[in-house]
């Protein structure tokens, strides 16, 4: 049996950790009721994973695409030397959640879950998931990047909550 690490959380997060599992709990059971009724009965919990996270996205209004690859972004410097590969992406005005279908599918799944956190809790347009980057005080400006860490920092936690909820691995 595998022994399972519980994702830390900062004690001022931990509130927000229980939103997100009362939440989780009720996208489960919207999934659950969809479920029963294309099978025509009732259906254990269980049944329910691995989440289907592209049944959840039609239910709150948006679309999923997948494209071969999302490309990259500057960081730091518009003279880098690379880019820091672009997994996801929501785009509210669009109404669209993009993941790179180059990721592994581990990846993608998560990343689609952590676009859903944006998605349902942060309200800017657009939510780019970037896999090292994090903005410098310099480039936002230390409140901005202070927001922008505590929503990174929550849609991880609803990633990891989303995809493996309380109970899963009983």
């Amino acid at each position: 049996m595998a022994t399972i690490i519980p994702l830390k959380t900062q004690g001022a997060l931990e509130p927000r950790r229980q939103q997100f599992r009362r939440d989780v709990d009720d996208l489960l059971q919207m999934l659950l009721s969809i479920k029963e009724h294309e099978l025509g009965g009732t259906v254990p919990r269980s049944a329910l994973f691995p989440i289907e996270l592209e049944k959840l996205i039609p239910l709150l209004g948006f679309r999923l695409d997948e494209i071969n690859e999302l490309g990259g972004v500057r960081v730091g410097s518009p003279w880098a030397e690379s880019d820091i590969q672009v997994p996801g992406m929501l785009d509210r005005r669009e109404r669209v959640i993009v993941v790179a279908r180059n990721q592994p599918v581990v990846e993608r799944r998560y990343t689609i879950a952590h676009e859903l956190a944006h998605l349902l809790y942060h309200n800017s347009p657009r939510h780019l998931r970037e896999r090292v980057a994090r903005l410098s005080k310099r480039e936002a400006g230390l409140a901005g990047s202070l927001d922008h860490k505590r929503e990174e920092r929550e849609a991880e936690i609803f990633g990891a909550e989303l995809l493996m909820p309380e109970g899963s691995c009983d």
